[in-house]
Parts: C-alpha cells; structure tokens; sequence
C-alpha cells in the first residue's frame, strides 16, 4: 500500500485496539505469562492469561458464549509502596513461588516470563468510567 493511499483513510477505515475482555467469572485451566513493561513511565508487572479449558462456570449459561482462545491481562503495581497493590501481587505469585520453591521475586518473575499453566478463579469486573471495558482478576492459583 502506497503512504497517499495510507493517509487517504479516514478514522473509521482505521482498526480498533483489540480488546482483551476477560472470560465470565468461573475457574479455569489457564497459559500464563508475564513480565515487566513500563506504563505511564513507571515499572508494572503485566500478566497474561489465556484460557486453555473452562472448569466451572459462575453462570453454566455463560458457556454459551465464551468464546475460544481468550486471552486478558491483570497488571500489578508493586514497586508504588501501596500494599493493598502489593498485597495482589503477593496473593497472585505466592503460590508459584511455593510450587517452584523459589522466595526471591527475580526467579518468581523469571518462571512466569517462561510460560507456566495454572487453575484459577477469573472474576471479571467492569471499568467504572467506561462501561465497554472489563478487567480480569484471577485468585485461588494453583500451578498445574
């Protein structure tokens, strides 16, 4: 494609961002993998789920609907010295620290990046400002 033809597109001939919605609430066989990235110039932890095999459902009706390969994001701020912050990130990586039998956060966070499978719960919570955008939390890791 030609740069005329590229600046001859209006703003609707543009793709959306894709969207990362999180599954219905339920428990999961999950792929997880994470690491660093800088948001807003400031360090953040980013994991990564995607959804290998629903387990139960909140709603059974849900299945219906859940679509396949569904991958969201759950992003943690432990470096701002907020402990409720740093509280989820502890809950979050606690049990693969134990699994792996790892206590620093540097090989915590280095099994991660690797991509390690997991069960968890998944609760999906709606944005407060914008009501098309939902967020994924997952609690009750256990590594598979």
């Amino acid at each position: 494609m030609e740069l005329g033809d590229i600046l001859d597109k209006s703003i609707d001939d543009l793709m959306d961002l894709p969207k990362k919605d999180p599954p219905p609430n339920g428990h999961y066989r999950l792929q997880l993998k994470g690491g660093f990235k800088e948001i807003n110039n400031k360090p953040k932890i980013v994991f990564t789920y995607k959804v290998l095999e629903p387990l139960e459902l909140a709603n059974p009706a849900d299945m219906e609907n859940l679509k396949e390969n569904v991958e969201f994001d759950e992003m943690f701020d432990p470096f701002g010295g907020n402990e409720i912050s740093e509280g989820y990130f502890k809950a979050a990586i606690k049990p693969i620290a134990e699994h792996f039998k790892v206590a620093q956060l540097r090989d915590v966070l280095s099994v991660i990046q690797a991509g390690i499978e997991v069960f968890g719960t998944v609760k999906k919570t709606q944005d407060k400002d914008d009501k098309e955008r939902y967020y994924g939390k997952v609690s009750n890791i256990v590594v598979a």
